[in-house]
């Protein structure tokens, strides 16, 4: 999917960009919140029980914009 005409390399500002173009004023609480929840993700997985090998390959994917 792209963002802002983007499939890689997108960022924090692309996301802001499109926000804007749609109208949702509380963009940057929303990532904000997502960049929290993101950062806690080896936490969630433990208490879900969530195996260790399948933590660190999900959070090799994820990225905090």
């Amino acid at each position: 999917m792209a963002v802002n005409g983007k499939f890689f390399g997108i960022s924090r500002d692309d996301l802001l960009a499109v926000a804007e173009r749609f109208g949702i004023g509380t963009a940057p609480q929303v990532l904000k919140q997502v960049g929290v929840a993101v950062s806690s993700w080896l936490e969630f997985a433990a208490q879900a029980k969530v195996g260790p090998s399948d933590r660190e390959r999900i959070r090799a994917h994820q990225r905090v914009i």
